[in-house]
This record gives C-alpha cells, structure tokens and sequence, in this order.
C-alpha cells in the first residue's frame, strides 16, 4: 500500500453506517417532497380560495386528486430527466428552466385529461389558477430546501452519495480534488493509487511490473466496496486508459475518465452518437423545435394582439413626429437576426438623422441629434414598438437578445468573447439583459461584456416561463428604463 497519498489518505474517512443509508434514499426524500409539496399546495389555495369566495372550503377531494394527478406528472418528467440524482440536485442552484417545463407540461397534461374525461366544468378556474401560481414558487422553493438539506449532509458525511476510487499520477489527482471538490457533491474518496510520473504513457505500461502494479491497485480497491473508479489521465494517454480500465472492469463498479481542463468551459457537455461515430458534444442547440414552436406560436399571438390594441397610439405618435420635425416617421437599419441573418429593424424615427453606414454612432446623455419627441418615445421605450411588425413577419422574437447595427457587431465580435452567440436565437423587442437595467450606451468593453453575460445566460436558460416573467417587468419594472436617452 506504499502507493497511496500520505497527505490524501488523511482524508479518506470510512462513512457512518446510517450515511450509506440516506445516500440510498435521498433521492426517493427529494421526489416525496416534491409530491407533498404539490398536494398540499393544492389543497390550501383550493381551500383558501373557496373561503374568500364562497365562505366554505371547497371540494377538498378534488383538489387532492388534482393535485395528486399534477404532482405524477411533474415528478415523472423530473425522474426522467435525472434531477433527483445526486449529482443533479447540487448543480440546479439558480436553473428554473427545467423546473418551468416539468410544471407547465403537467398543467396541460392536466386540462387535457379533463377536456377528454368531459371534467373541466368541475374545475374551479380562480384555485386552478392560483394553484398553478402558488404551485410554481413553491416547488422552486422546495428545491433550495432540498438543495439545502444535500448540502448540509454532505458537510456532516450524513450523505455519501458513491465511494470514489482515483488512480492516475500524484500530481493529476491533487489537481482533480482541488479543482472538482467531490466532496462537495457527497461523493467520497475512500482510495487512491498513484501511477508513477514516467508511466503515464507509453509502451512501458505493458511491462511485466507495471501490470502486476495495476492488478493491486484492482486488488485494493476491490477490498473498498467502490462504486466508481475515476481514471485520472489526459485522454491521450490511450495505453494507460485501455490498460486501466481493462484491469478495473473487474469491479463490479462504473470507471470514468476524468475530463479535459478545457471542458470546463462548457456547461452541456454530453456523450452522443451521430450515426456510427461516438461524439462528445461540446454545444447543444440553444432550443429544441417544440421549443421554437412554442416560442414563435407566443410571439405570433403577442404581436398580433399589440398591433391591434396600439394602432391608434401608432397614429398618435406618428402624427407628433411629423408635426415636429417632417420627413419619415419610422426608421429604418440593417441589423443582424438569427444565424446573422440580416434583416432591417422597423421603429419610430427618433433623431435627425438615420445613419446605416460603415460608423454608426450611439445616442448618449444630452445627445443633440434626439428629438424633443423622440427623447420622450426614448425615455418610455415607444420607439420600440414598430417592431411587432419584425416579430410578425418572423425577423424577430418578442424576448430575446437586443440586436445592433451591423458597424457595432462588427467592432464588437473581435472584442467579447462569445458575443456572435446572441446570434443563436431571434433578436428581441426586450431582454434578460434591458430588464437588468444593461441598456443604452456601450461605451466601454465592460458594457457590452456584462450585455453579452446576461444574453447568453438567458438563452442558455430560456423557458416560456422566462419570457413571461421578461415581458412583465418590461412593462412594470423601473430598471428597464435606465439608461434611456
């Protein structure tokens, strides 16, 4: 055993029993608590809003089974999805979107049963509603508490999620635990074996000592109980991966091969198959076509509601702008769309001139080329408006990152790392990044790299969820007028 860590075998504590025990059934703690939480949700705004409304509780039966019809749906699609394993529950921390799909599909699920058993007379919309409201803060608050709980026992070694075994050099190892912390995510590291620097790589591997060498470090952790083998080598090292895993696959345990430091730089790494080639996949899509189809049906119903309700303040406005200064009334300018598709965006004309060229320059504080009309459709985002025409026409997207002039990409795509990955989605009338309060003048680089962060947080997030909740504090947030000149 003189090849394991001095220095690392200090921390290789045996787990408490009743560890072993709650590591067994954390995940099945997770999923009921999901079910009582949805239940119990049900049932108190379906009793509360009964009371106010009708001074008696309501048909408690009926929204305990709706609740229990909501909560087999949820908890179904969170199961298939892998989000009540271990290694999911800790890195969720601040990730809605898979919790808004799971929650909105089963709410369909939910009026499609009762359209098809003929039971949607008996719903009381006002709790159905409310439930649904009350339903989604609650199950995402359910999740930090879970999250939270995780965390908890993981810090006391209540919860020991795998026994880990690392083998590979004494330099990679330490690298592997200080940049991954295992220990955080509930796994253990109950053995190491630390592969000579020399032998890494290479022929020598096959060598008679080196193979009985590796046949104890099988020996050893076979008298562990493992439950996961971690080879810690870069995936050049193809002699000493076949070799080790060859020899681990004796244990009844899975083998992983630790990854590359680069592929931390990518939050959707994933194994896939692209006919008869093995890939790793680095980047997904940023929405699948169920997605886009439900993105472009809300877009096609929002922006045609708004022509129609606004028409008469498109009047209004453009009446003013031609009373003041004359000419045109909109103004026009290329920008790039999806996969850099150009396009020309459509708004209130605001300012004197109409620059579309190689240099555009951006209206800032005080600037003399705004209107006394304009400053005021600035101010309010008015001018914006004409663009429900783009987002008809399919140009743009109601929500989504705000797209700039063709001379402004060009300058900043060399400047902002990731910057042409706005382009992966229709520009927006509104964003994650306006309501934020990051509009205006991108002066300097910081500007437009904290725009880009939020933009490619939201794309990498999005839900028809978050696109309601960006509408909305458009419309009633303050921050979404900061910065408007």
């Amino acid at each position: 055993m003189s090849n394991i860590s001095t220095t690392v075998s200090r921390q290789l504590v045996r787990p408490r029993r009743f560890g072993v025990v709650i590591a067994r059934g954390f995940w099945l703690f997770a999923l009921l608590f999901d079910v009582v939480t949805i239940i119990s949700t049900s049932v108190a705004v379906g009793a509360g809003y009964h009371t106010l409304a009708y001074d008696y509780t309501g048909p408690v039966g009926q929204n305990v089974l709706i609740g229990s019809f909501v909560a087999a749906i949820y908890t179904g699609l969170r199961a298939y999805d892998g989000m009540y394993r271990s290694e999911r529950i800790n890195l969720e921390k601040g990730r809605f979107k898979s919790i808004a799909v799971a929650w909105n599909v089963a709410f369909f699920c939910l009026f499609i049963a009762g359209f098809l058993l003929k039971e949607t007379d008996v719903y009381s919309r006002g709790s159905t509603i409310g439930f649904y409201i009350v339903g989604a803060v609650a199950v995402m608050a359910g999740r930090a508490l879970v999250l939270s709980a995780f965390r908890f026992s993981v810090d006391r070694r209540w919860f020991i999620a795998k026994r880990v075994f690392l083998y590979g050099t004494r330099a990679r190892v330490e690298q592997f635990l200080e940049r991954y912390r295992p220990d955080r995510n509930g796994l253990l590291v109950v053995g190491v074996w630390y592969l000579p620097e020399h032998l890494e790589d290479g022929p020598s591997l096959n060598s008679a000592g080196v193979k009985l060498d590796l046949t104890n470090a099988m020996e050893y952790a076979r008298d562990l109980r493992i439950d996961d083998v971690f080879v810690v080598a870069p995936w050049s090292s193809r002699v000493m991966i076949a070799e080790s895993t060859k020899a681990f696959m004796a244990l009844p345990a899975s083998i992983h091969l630790t990854p590359e430091r680069h592929f931390d730089d990518f939050c959707d790494l994933q194994i896939s198959r692209v006919g008869p080639a093995a890939c790793l996949r680095l980047v997904r899509p940023p929405l699948s076509g169920a997605e886009i189809l439900a993105k472009r049906l809300l877009d096609i119903v929002l922006s045609l509601v708004g022509l129609l309700v606004l028409w008469p303040l498109f009047l209004a406005v453009g009446g003013l702008i031609y009373l003041e200064s004359g000419g045109p009334v909109f103004f026009l300018q290329r920008r790039h769309g999806f996969n850099q598709a150009e396009f020309r965006i459509l708004k209130f004309r605001t300012m004197t001139c109409q620059e579309d060229g190689a240099v555009v320059r951006q209206a800032r504080a005080g600037d003399s080329r705004v209107t006394r009309v304009g400053r005021f459709l600035r101010r309010w985002n008015l001018d914006e408006l004409p663009q429900l025409v783009n987002v008809l026409k399919g140009d743009m997207s109601i929500v989504g990152p705000r797209p700039h002039a063709l001379a402004h990409n060009a300058d900043f795509e060399h400047r902002i790392a990731c910057y042409a990955r706005r382009h992966s989605v229709k520009p927006g009338i509104t964003g994650w990044a306006q309501i934020n309060g990051l509009r205006g003048e991108t002066d300097t680089n910081d500007k437009m790299k904290a725009r880009v962060e939020h933009d490619v947080y939201y794309i990498e997030n999005w839900s028809v969820a978050l696109d309601l909740y960006i509408i909305a504090m458009t419309l009633f947030s303050r921050r979404v007028h900061q910065n408007a000149y």
